[in-house]
């Protein structure tokens, strides 16, 4: 029996601090590092009794390296002993330490990180080589972490200034969250902390054996994060950097994984030894446990300079502030969007800061951009696109309005002749046939339309039922049914109907879609697309290109329901068009659950 089999049977509910997968894969780690008479002597200088050792080794049979330390990890971890769980702390703590490794610093924070995605689901976590019991909310914030590189580059000229502690935080983080993430940078040798700080003692003295001379005291950084009125507004970090250009490709690499959504496969390629799972390492950084759906970059960057635009027409001024809470679309991550324009060369940041008196308060993130000249025409014509778009709903708001005065009767005498009356008939019928559809054995009329250019096409969702379609200079009010958009069974607003109604609620396009796109959008949009084409007789493409942004977006424009612009009104599903979409579509790509994920 080996030693994972013996500890399971004996132990069929351990009281174990640490769970057991986890204990077999940091064994199978540390197993790996030297030969097995060594790790013997390691395990015996950590603190092991030579007789544990013995007593393991008699009493299981076939034992390998990562065997003889699964077994005594899981020995220590199930006694109720204190003496035992430090010395099962100071086995991880010593095997994840560049002296374990030969001195490589790099190789070391690897095994670090990989410990760490294991010991995170007992709530421990190794902080300078110390194995360290945290909180849910000191997670790892990657937002965080690109926050602060950016804004200790932006903010180099403070030079021997402190950064006040209430400007490091981005996303009302914990104190312990801000200090683990300057950590990084620290033993990276990306900056060096000056003398300059503030409470004094946040930084002490280290053991010798560690390859930096000072260290975070984490047990007042705790006590600031559990009392957190203890923290002063004084407080701050004197915060130096020694390798510019690392910090700087650091930002970018972040930047252009942002913008790709995708891992290179180089990166995954020099990590994926160290993490078992791969989906993981394919996973952008930025989307690493969030659960919020963002746009793509395109889409992104339009709302911003869209913003932008407006801020510009409203100031006149080259220097412009962006306060991140004004951009509400919870899909945009302003500040990965505001860097990565920077890197297109739209502007030049200037400040980045967190605008909070007190710690206690809620953070309130701005940064101060300066305009590229040569970019400003370019970005005033999204402040135009934006305009004609209300110059369309406003068009049509007038000729909802105006009644038209009733034309007085002709009175017609005498004999009437008309020249090609057959001729004409029938091309009317043949007209009207193009513009016929049958459904479940009955004909539908639909509205006829001259042939139409997709630009100058415009459908207004008046409520969830019924629509005022505008091409040219022509308008039409028809409901979904006289559209041939309702179920045969139901008589509800079917799949492509509900469809169209939450690309208009999100600006004539759809979320991301994942690639490849499952069969069922593909049969909604070419039904959506056949029915344009059939309507507005035009032959062309009326969707735009899906690969450049990964989503479907009409060339027509769509103007969502009036209460969904904020002019009142409540959004329930009156028609039960969500609940019957819930029912029928595939799970693969299912009905958001809110208005707010259109």
């Amino acid at each position: 029996m080996t030693p994972e089999e013996k500890f399971n049977t004996e132990n069929e509910n351990p009281q174990t601090i640490i769970k057991t997968k986890s204990l077999e894969l940091i064994a199978k780690e540390i197993g790996e590092l030297d030969t097995y008479t060594n790790l013997i002597k390691f395990l015996i200088e950590c603190g092991i009794d030579p007789n544990l050792i013995k007593y393991i080794q008699d009493e299981y049979s076939r034992q390998s390296k990562w065997q003889l330390i699964y077994a005594v990890l899981s020995e220590l971890a199930t006694s109720p002993n204190p003496k035992d769980q430090e010395i099962l702390f100071k086995i991880i703590e010593e095997a994840s330490h560049p002296l374990m490794h030969n001195g490589d610093e790099e190789l070391a924070k690897k095994y670090e990180d990989k410990f760490n995605k294991l010991l995170k689901y007992d709530g421990f976590a190794l902080r300078n080589y110390k194995l360290k019991r945290i909180s849910k909310e000191a997670e790892q914030d990657n937002d965080l972490d690109l926050y602060l590189k950016k804004k200790i580059l932006v903010e180099n000229w403070r030079d021997d200034l402190s950064h006040p502690i209430t400007e490091l935080s981005f996303n009302n983080n914990m104190v312990e969250q801000i200090c683990y993430s300057l950590w990084d940078l620290f033993t990276s040798d990306i900056i060096f902390f000056g003398a300059n700080i503030s409470p004094e003692n946040i930084l002490i003295e280290t053991d010798p054996r560690f390859h930096k001379e000072i260290a975070f005291n984490w047990n007042l950084i705790r006590d600031l994060d559990n009392n957190p009125h203890k923290v002063e507004a004084g407080y701050g970090l004197d915060i130096e950097i020694l390798n510019e250009k690392r910090l700087k490709q650091d930002i970018k690499d972040e930047v252009n994984e942002f913008i790709s959504n995708k891992v290179e496969k180089e990166k995954i390629e020099k990590e994926k030894d160290f993490y078992p799972d791969t989906k993981f390492l394919e996973t952008p950084s930025y989307l690493r446990g969030i659960s919020t759906n963002y746009y793509a970059y395109k889409k992104q960057k339009e709302i911003l300079l869209n913003f932008i635009a407006n801020l510009y027409n409203k100031f006149e001024n080259e220097i412009l502030v962006i306060k991140f809470n004004e951009i509400e679309d919870k899909n945009v991550n302003v500040l990965r969007t505001v860097i990565a324009l920077e890197n297109e060369g739209f502007f030049t940041i200037k400040e980045l800061r967190n605008d909070k008196k007190e710690w206690i308060d809620k953070d309130s993130v701005y940064t101060k951009i300066q305009l590229v000249g040569s970019k400003i025409p370019f970005i005033k014509k999204f402040l135009l696109a934006t305009e004609k778009q209300k110059e369309v709903s406003n068009e049509i708001d007038n000729e909802l309005s105006i009644s038209k005065p009733a034309k007085e009767p002709i009175s017609i005498k005498g004999e009437i002749k008309i020249e090609g009356l057959k001729e004409g008939l029938e091309a009317i019928v043949k007209k009207n046939e193009d513009a016929v559809i049958t459904k479940n054995k009955k004909r539908i009329h639909l509205p006829h339309f001259p042939p139409t250019p997709w630009k100058d096409i415009s459908i207004r969702f008046l409520d969830e039922r019924n629509v005022l379609i505008r091409a040219g200079n022509k308008t039409s009010t028809v409901d979904y049914e006289g559209l041939g958009f309702s179920d045969d069974k139901s008589n509800k607003p079917n799949l492509a109907w509900v469809f169209l109604l939450g690309m208009a609620k999100n600006n004539g396009e759809t979320k991301t879609i994942p690639s490849p796109v499952p069969d069922n959008i593909k049969q909604i949009k070419k039904q959506i697309s056949d029915w344009l084409k059939k309507v507005f007789k035009n032959d062309t493409e009326p969707f735009y290109d899906f690969s450049e942004t990964n989503t479907y977006k009409l060339k027509i424009t769509l103007i969502p329901p009036q209460s969904e612009n904020g002019n009142g009104g409540n959004n329930e599903d009156r028609f039960g068009s969500k609940e019957y979409l819930r029912e029928t579509m595939a799970s693969k790509y299912e009905l958001p659950h809110n208005e707010e994920e259109w």
